[in-house]
């Protein structure tokens, strides 16, 4: 079948571009032709715009981010043409196009100022009669639109041929309101090993991988944390005072290299977590807010909780061994992955 995937694909995030590529790249291993929709609100393009050169994250070094981002696409998977710039254009130009239309994964179902409620997530701008609508990992995250707009997305939500869910709170939302039982999933990432590095030399032969913004208290205790264990500090993604080395004109595949070559790795984010556990590097998951929902879901599955820590100040008297943990863990993850490839599956089966 002709497969088109919605999902967060062209922000400066690493994670984002690494579940599209994985998830684009399972399905076509199904035998289907696939293509990633290039939907890109004009609203949320200024507000990664925003992100990447104003503020606290702010920097001109963005730019190779940038140039290194659409090198991973253009690499990893094709685009359906141009940007999208709305609503209208994509049901325009994608409203007949496909036989089927997979929707996620990433947060495609949260609703903030980034993200304002689109329906064109839920599978509005197309016919349902002429193209099957299904749902892989999407997350509600913790601002939901699923409890916020039942009226609206009843009807959609009903006429989708398959609907899962990447956490329990997504889960649960989907039962509470509108009577939908979604098996979980695991993260596309997961679904086969992807591990498509673009190479970059290592700054140190040892050192302490950070996929975070940092406040001057947290550098402080990642600081003690490497002294004690003999690391140097760097930042990947992030340029923080009082790191020995940043990254910022990173791509996804050169993120992935420095994660592996990495001695450990501290991050709040979901992928940074995973891809650290899939290189089995001690990790330290800084994890509160919204991210607990993502992270702990993963987490709790190989029983790792005791990695997650609200805040990073335990980590100034940690050493590595306190962050090690048996590669058999990961283990617990294949009934998981099992059932969600069966899950797609079965969803584009003729």
């Amino acid at each position: 079948m002709r497969v088109g995937i919605l999902t967060f694909h062209n922000t400066p995030n690493f994670g984002a571009s690494l579940q599209c590529a994985a998830l684009a790249r399972y399905i076509s291993h199904l035998g289907h032709d696939v293509e990633v929709i290039n939907y890109a609100p004009l609203s949320t393009r200024h507000q990664y715009l925003k992100w990447m050169f104003k503020g606290q994250n702010g920097s001109l070094r963005n730019v190779g981010r940038m140039w290194n981002l659409r090198n991973f696409q253009k690499e990893h998977f094709r685009l359906s043409g141009g940007p999208i710039l709305s609503h209208a254009a994509l049901t325009r130009h994608c409203g007949t196009r496909y036989d089927a239309l997979v929707i996620g994964s990433d947060e495609v179902w949260k609703e903030n100022g980034l993200r304002p409620f689109d329906t064109a997530f839920y599978g509005a701008f197309v016919d349902p009669e002429k193209t099957r609508v299904i749902s892989y990992a999407p997350s509600a995250s913790t601002d939901s639109a699923l409890g916020r707009n039942v009226e609206t997305l009843t009807p959609l939500l009903t006429r989708m041929t398959a609907i899962s869910a990447r956490d329990e709170n997504t889960a649960g939302e989907l039962l509470e309101h509108y009577g939908i039982q979604a098996p979980l999933v695991v993260d596309p990432t997961l679904l086969e090993p992807f591990t498509s590095e673009t190479p970059i030399k290592a700054p140190y032969p040892r050192y302490l991988a950070v996929y975070a913004g940092s406040t001057q208290k947290q550098t402080a205790a990642l600081r003690r944390f490497a002294d004690r264990n003999d690391l140097k500090i760097v930042g990947i993604g992030y340029d923080v005072p009082g790191f020995d080395k940043c990254y910022l004109a990173l791509g996804p595949g050169e993120w992935l290299s420095l994660i592996r070559q990495s001695t450990a790795v501290f991050t709040h984010f979901y992928h940074g977590a995973i891809f650290a556990l899939i290189h089995g590097k001690p990790l330290y998951a800084h994890v509160n807010g919204s991210k607990l929902h993502k992270v702990g879901s993963l987490m709790t599955k190989i029983g790792l909780q005791h990695l997650m820590h609200p805040t990073p100040d335990a980590m100034a008297e940690m050493t590595l061994d306190d962050l090690a943990y048996p590669a058999s863990h990961m283990a617990r993850l294949d009934p998981f992955v099992a059932q969600s490839r069966s899950y797609l599956q079965q969803a584009l089966a003729p």
